[in-house]
């Protein structure tokens, strides 16, 4: 990916969130944050070249998940790259099997916590 591409981090978690995205700058990333789903895609909305990729948590509070926030950026957006954050639960990794068959045409990243950030940065930088 190219280092100008625009990644869009979502957690509701700050302290992850506020990791992740100046982990990303620091590597010449432009980089937009949202602590949930529904202000992501808010934000995917007006942005007006959309996002080259999203970096996500998987379970969010309030309202909706990783998942269903991966579906809505998809149908606007069919050639974002997506990474999952989750915990290590066979529910949310079939789940996210699931997730993956329904939107064949875009690379989708499960990562289970602990993840090591360094493989989320080798990903995002390929």
């Amino acid at each position: 990916m190219h280092r100008e591409a625009h990644i869009l981090v979502v957690d509701d978690c700050p302290d992850h969130r506020e990791f992740i995205s100046e982990a990303l700058e620091e590597r010449g990333f432009k980089v937009t944050t949202a602590e949930n789903a529904s202000q992501a895609e808010s934000l995917a909305a007006a942005a007006p070249h959309g996002f080259r990729a999203l970096v996500t948590d998987y379970h969010m509070h309030p309202g909706p998940n990783g998942a269903d926030l991966i579906r809505v950026l998809y149908q606007k957006n069919a050639a974002i790259e997506m990474y999952i954050l989750t915990s290590s639960d066979p529910f949310i990794e079939k789940h996210a099997k699931k997730i993956l068959s329904t939107v064949v045409n875009t690379p989708l990243h499960l990562l289970e916590k602990p993840y090591r950030f360094d493989l989320l940065l080798q990903l995002v930088e390929v």
